[in-house]
Parts: structure tokens; sequence; C-alpha cells
């Protein structure tokens, strides 16, 4: 078994990404200020709060900021509240409604008072030019002075992990509405960890698939080009400093190398449809963590008791849980945590040993304080594991099962929901059953379990992937049942997810050139190469030419077996794989950074180039040729693509063949994801990297940045 990554940096420290977040607000407020002892009262928009409350506790940010009280933007504020004082501040996210509201309560309660204020809003975006607009639009101008927050985003989630906490990893305006304002949030964070990391993060490579990664790098390579000629001279100098070092010769660029893999949420929508296997994983699944935190039933509630209903559990400063849990497959959590019980009881147990010995009476008592944190830590841990233990086992209509069971012999036919809806995503990704016998099992769960509209659809995604597509004798089935069993309203989200084609009927019958036909009399231009063209032109007998930005996978069989997506034991050491983070599927973002460092995993040889040496980087070599056109839709770019980032200026030093290294100096791995990434693939891409520096001897680290964190759910609420 590899052991966990390391996910801490040198190279770029995550932790000083929520000082600079914080460093900056209090920044913000010591220039409203006038005098020294002015106070003020902080219009707060509420969803803010969770953010301000993840940098320091609202407390001492009073202390900080001289705030005296807060009231919420979104309640009616008593007018006299505003008399006690001089400086009002709002602090609010820069859409429309929210200025709207505030400009309503300067106008209505504030101007029309016989007092002088300092009026102040901080916005929370770097967008300056149409966030004065609008303000001097709903003529405030000179009433209010703006200021900008910058850094309150990304946010700091794990020592690995970054995100922007997008709605649903803003799935819906990167393919539905085809927005890209979040590809320039991306890349202006990206500049930001840049900046962050007094320019040591310098990226020597890049990495894409994708039509929004080529559209992200192209977004971000001309906004480093911009940051970099606003650098001072001092920067610069630093900067051209490192730059000299990096390229003194060839082997010092392939000793630091900065791999930039930009990937998308389209290349594989397989992963979030399927259930997460891992703790942290089954967390979201069944409790939606939210930023680092969830709130939890308590199984031991009664009306008749006092316990609180509910308990708030945090994962922050919970070491326990991000080095040792939040990883494993969930069978694995039990008996570690009866093992921690057991010794933590032990050590309590060995104080009433102490008689007369001060000096391990004095030790003891230094222990204490951490031993007690320990056993709450284990305490939190059991509730969540037993809860999560109830759901998977009896959906709550049976008496709480406890951890120890977890440990026990469990029975051979487990009839609970959670194992039948597993054993059907397996069975479909297996693609076993021909179709009319996967309509039908289908069917026989819904009959049986009467499932939630979001599971209904998602194994019907997840049918219209491996399948591709649904004959129209099954699509008229499933349409038919959801009428009678969730209501003809949930038709329009069925029509929604075959527009995007990730449930779509099946290419080559009459029903899906219709379907072609129509839709192009709504949009009959696509964008091909940067060139608008008429896609009338290129209408065949079947439907290669209705596609969907949102699902580019064509071919789910031979991609399985090219990636080796499915490992079985047959042909694969499991030991080696992490397939244990999803119904025996490993993801494709995994399988495709792996390959770039690796492919033993690989059973297709010609997936293999020649040069297949211990130490030999791969970079994406030979998978255009097997994966590209045949694997994935035809877009704007369809290549596997790699560049190195290499001035012109310094290309004399790459004449000669790139080195073997046995380089142990921390290399970055920067993962941007568009489009959000599931905790499960998080937990398999770790194993990968540590596997990797195992078998290698490198020294590379993680660093994500996406969207947000995503699941099943998301991908229905984008068609909501």
């Amino acid at each position: 078994m590899v052991e966990a990554v390391n996910e801490y940096s040198s190279v770029l420290d995550l932790g000083e990404v929520p000082e600079n977040s914080l460093s900056e607000l209090i920044e913000i407020f010591s220039r409203i200020s006038l005098h020294e002892k002015q106070n003020h009262l902080l219009v707060l928009y509420r969803p803010l709060s969770k953010y301000i409350n993840r940098l320091t506790p609202f407390s001492k940010l009073k202390e900080l900021t001289q705030i005296s009280k807060v009231v919420w933007l979104d309640e009616e504020i008593d007018e006299n509240i505003f008399k006690s004082f001089e400086s009002l501040v709002f602090l609010i996210e820069d859409a429309y409604e929210n200025i709207e509201t505030m400009s309503d309560i300067i106008k209505r309660k504030i101007l029309p008072l016989d007092q002088k204020f300092i009026l102040s809003c901080i916005f929370t975006s770097a967008n300056q030019y149409s966030d004065s607009l609008i303000v001097e639009n709903l003529n405030l101008k000179g009433d209010i002075d703006i200021y900008f927050w910058k850094n309150l985003k990304p946010i700091k989630i794990l020592n690995d992990l970054l995100i922007l906490d997008n709605k649903n990893s803003d799935l819906k305006n990167l393919y539905q509405l085809n927005s890209i304002s979040s590809l320039s949030q991306l890349a202006e964070t990206l500049i930001k960890l840049i900046m962050f990391s007094k320019f040591k993060m310098r990226i020597t490579n890049i990495f894409k698939k994708g039509i929004l990664s080529f559209k992200f790098v192209d977004i971000f390579l001309k906004d480093l080009e911009i940051f970099k000629n606003s650098l001072d001279s001092k920067d610069k100098k630093a900067l051209n400093n490192i730059e000299d070092c990096l390229f003194l010769d060839s082997n010092s660029f392939f000793n630091k190398q900065c791999d930039l893999i930009v990937l998308e949420r389209s290349i594989d929508l397989i992963s979030p449809l399927l259930t997460q296997l891992t703790y942290m994983g089954l967390i979201d699944e069944f409790y939606k963590i939210d930023l680092n935190q969830i709130e939890i039933e308590n199984l031991n509630h009664t009306e008749s008791n006092n316990n609180a209903q509910t308990s708030i559990i945090s994962f922050d400063d919970d070491n326990f849980f991000q080095e040792e849990l939040k990883d494993l497959n969930f069978s694995k959590v039990g008996p570690i945590l009866n093992f921690k019980a057991k010794f933590l009881q032990q050590e309590f147990e060995n104080r009433h040993k102490i008689k007369d010995n001060l000096n391990e009476m004095k030790s003891f008592v230094k222990r204490l304080n951490d031993l007690t944190n320990q056993q709450n830590l284990i305490k939190n841990h059991t509730l969540i594991a037993e809860s999560i233990l109830n759901k998977v086992k009896n959906n709550n209509n049976e008496d709480t099962i406890k951890l120890d069971l977890i440990e026990g012999e469990q029975d051979d036919e487990d009839d609970s929901y959670f194992s039948k809806f597993i054993d059907l995503q397996q069975q479909i990704l297996s693609n076993n059953l021909d179709n009319s016998s996967n309509c039908d099992q289908i069917l026989k769960f819904l009959y049986i379990y009467d499932p939630p509209l979001k599971d209904f659809f998602r194994l019907l995604i997840l049918t219209s992937i491996v399948k591709r597509g649904i004959r129209f004798k099954e699509y008229n089935s499933f349409k038919k049942e959801i009428l009678e069993h969730y209501g003809f309203d949930k038709l329009i989200l069925l029509n929604k997810l075959r527009d995007l084609k990730l449930f779509y009927i099946r290419e080559g019958t009459n029903e899906s050139n219709f379907t072609l036909l129509f839709n192009n009399r709504n949009n009959n231009t696509s964008i091909n190469n940067g060139n608008t063209t008429n896609n009338n032109e290129n209408l065949h007998s079947d439907t290669n030419n209705f596609q969907s930005s949102a699902q580019l996978i064509k071919d789910f069989a031979d991609l399985s077996y090219n990636l080796n997506l499915l490992p079985d034991g047959n042909n694969t050491n499991l030991e080696e794989e992490p397939d244990f983070v999803l119904p025996g599927y490993i993801p494709v973002i995994t399988r495709l950074i792996q390959s770039i460092y690796s492919r033993d995993f690989m059973i297709n040889n010609t997936l293999k180039p020649n040069d297949a040496q211990p130490l030999k980087k791969f970079n994406w070599e030979n998978l255009n040729q097997y994966l590209s056109p045949d694997y994935y839709k035809n877009f704007e770019k369809d290549e596997f693509t790699e560049e190195l980032l290499i001035p012109e200026s310094k290309s004399q030093i790459f004449k000669h063949a790139q080195p073997r290294t046995t380089n142990k100096e921390e290399e970055l791995i920067i993962l941007v994801m568009i489009g959000g990434i599931t905790y499960a693939e998080l937990a398999s891409i770790r194993f990968i990297i540590n596997k990797i520096n195992k078998d290698k001897g490198y020294n590379k680290k993680l660093i994500v940045l996406t969207n947000g964190i995503i699941k099943g759910d998301d991908i229905i609420e984008m068609c909501s």
C-alpha cells in the first residue's frame, strides 16, 4: 500500500493564502479610518460571514478593524442604530441585487438623517470598472467610497486544495451559458499564487485537454505577461534572477520542473456521477461539506433528553482526519477509530497506576490536554462514521448501527439502497448487459427503491455515456417512468439533459437525426479552430456533429481499455491502484495525470513509448494518436497538448536531448480543474503521485486549483 502524500510545499506555502486575504481586509479598514479610535458599523452580506470566520474569529476581526457592531444586509435595520456611528461600512459581493439593496438602505435610511457619515463599500472582487459603474448608475457616486477586497478568494480547503467556491462549481455558466468569467477568475488566482511564491513557482510545462482548458491557458498567459510588465524594477530583477538560474543549462531546467496541468470537467463526467467510497467523499455525499465543516444529526438525540439535535463539526484543525482518514476507503475507517479509542482508553487508565512518582505525574499532566483533544476527535469521527453506516446499511429505517459492526462479518446479501445503487453503477460501467437488460435493471431499481430523482438521473446519464446514447425504445420507457414517478415538470429537466447530450438518443436513429436538424435551426453555427462555420455543411446520416461541450467521451469501452479505468486484477496489481475511491473505477483525470510520468498501468502496449527507461518522463507522448481522434469528440481543440515555456533567447541550451535525472528537489504539479473536482478524484490523484514519487525517486508536490468541490447532484442541478 502506498503511503499518504506529503502535501506541504516549500516552494509555495498555501498557508499564506488566508493570511494575505485577512491582511488585505485589515489594510482596507485602516484606509477607511480617519481617526485612530473611530468605530465602524459593518453592514455585511450574510454569505460572506463563513469566509471571514475561516480567516479569523469575528471577535478578533472587530478588535483588528475597530468594528463595533455587525448587522446583516438582508435584514431590516433600525435607523436608530445608524445614529450611533460616524462610519458605516458595507461589505458585499458585487451582484447587482446587493448593490441595489445597499443603495436602498443609504437613500431611505441614512441620507435623510441630519448627521454626517463616512460611507464606505468593500466589494469582494477585482472588477473595479463594472462595480464603480453600477454605483454611479444608482446615483451613489460621491456619497460613498469604494474599496476592493481582491484576495478573499481562493479559499484554502486542504494543504493541497484551493477553491473559488462557485455555486455548483460554475457548471451552468461554463457549459450552458458559455460564460468564461470563472476562467478569468482561475487565471487571476494562478497569478496570485505566483506572487505568493515570490516567483519561485515558475511554470515550465503546460499540459491541456479540452476547449475550456485551451481558453484558460490563453487567458492565463496573456494576463501573466501583463502582470510581468507591471512589476516594479525590484520585482523584475528578482524574476530575472530566477529565470537565469532556471535556464543556466538544460539540466538545470529539467531538474526544476513545475508542471501546469489544465483539465476540464467534460473530460470525465463519470467520476462525479458515481458514489464516492472514500471517507471524505462519503461525508460529502451525505452531509455536503461546506468549507471543511458539516452539520450532522446526533444519533442519541430524543425529545426527552437535553442533547442538541445537531452538531457542527469542522475539519480545519483536525490533523488526524487530514493526515490519516480523509482518503481511506470507508471500510478502513472503523478499525482505525476502534484501535485509536482503545489506545486512548488505555492511556487514561494508566494514570491510576501513577502513585507517588512525581515525574510521571507531571508527564501525564503535560499530555492530558493533547489526549483530551484526541479523544474529542475520535468521538466526532465515531459519530460521523456511525451516521454514515446507518445511512448505507438501512437508510435510517431500523435501529442505529454501532461502529464496531464495521469490523464484523458482512452479510453476503445486502439489500440496502446504498449497496444496490453501487451494484447497479458497477453493472452499467462493466457494460456487460445488453440495452434491454440494462434498462430493465434500472427500472427494477426504480420500482423497488423509489430513488430520489437525482439518483435516477445519475444512472441514466451514466448509461448514456457508457453505451454511447440510449436506443429510442429505452429512451421512451425512461421518459414514461419519469412522467409517472416524478411528474410532468421533470420532463423539462430531461430535455435540458438531452440538449447537453448528457442523456440522449443513440446516433443513427431517425429520432436522433430529427433532434440534430431541430437544434441546428436554432443554432446553425459552431466554432472550429477560431473560425465560424455553418453546421449544415457538415451534416451526415449519423449525428457526429450533434456535439456537447459538457460531455466529451465518445467511446467509453475503448477509452476504458486504453487507460485501464476498470482494473479487474487479472492484469493489474490492485494494491497499486486507487480503484478503492469509486466503485471499481479510476477517474480519467487521474490516468491522464499519471500517464505524463508513468505508463506502467497501461495494458495497451502501443501507448507505451519504446524508450521506457525507468526515469523517463513520458509527457503525453502517443496519447493523441490513440485517444484524441477516436475517443474524444472533435471540438475547437481536440489534441492532448503539451508545451515547454521557454523564452526564445534561451532556446539554444535545449539543442541536446532531455537528460534523465534522479533529482530529489521539490517539483510542483499544479492541477487546474475547470468545473470542479470530487474528493474521491483528489484521493486517487494523491495516491498516484505518491506512487510515482516512490517508484521513480521524484519529489512531486500537488496543488489543485478549481471552481469547487463537485458531486453527482451538481451535474443534475446544472440543468435545473
